[in-house]
């Protein structure tokens, strides 16, 4: 979330910047146009973020029609957008989706993170089992 209001707050500071005095009616429209659109921007990716589609949402912050189309589909079911706003049987549309999606993409999300994060090349080994601690002393006696 944080990046997006960065990189959105650098587009505006951008498009209109400080301290600039001499600007026509027709640049000053312009730019009002153009910030009012990244705000609108900006609050589409913010819904894509509460849709719980976190990787969606960072395509879309740089690629306008994937926040577009993002924002408009089911929400991801354990989303605070569909906790909130979703009836039992949209739930269960979005829950059924999730699986589907999860289903088909599971892999290649998981073969994606590997190949960026390095995949784990052998599980870690079993912690050596402590010794029990004994509650008397032993004694050892000498035979004779």
């Amino acid at each position: 979330m944080t990046l997006c209001a960065a990189t959105l707050g650098l587009a505006v500071v951008g498009v209109s910047p400080f301290g600039v005095e001499e600007v026509s009616g027709t640049q000053e429209v312009v730019r009002g146009s153009v910030v009012a659109l990244l705000v609108a921007h900006f609050l589409l990716v913010v819904v894509v973020v509460m849709k719980g589609k976190y990787p969606t949402a960072l395509i879309g912050l740089f690629l306008t029609p994937v926040v577009w189309y993002a924002a408009v589909r089911l929400a991801r079911p354990h989303s605070p957008w569909a906790r909130r706003f979703y009836s039992p049987a949209r739930m269960q549309r979005a829950t059924a989706r999730a699986a589907e999606l999860d289903r088909r993409w599971g892999p290649v999300r998981e073969r994606w993170a590997d190949f960026i994060g390095g995949s784990p090349s052998v599980p870690d080994p079993p912690a050596p089992a402590a010794p029990a601690p004994s509650s008397s002393p032993s004694k050892q006696s000498s035979g004779g």
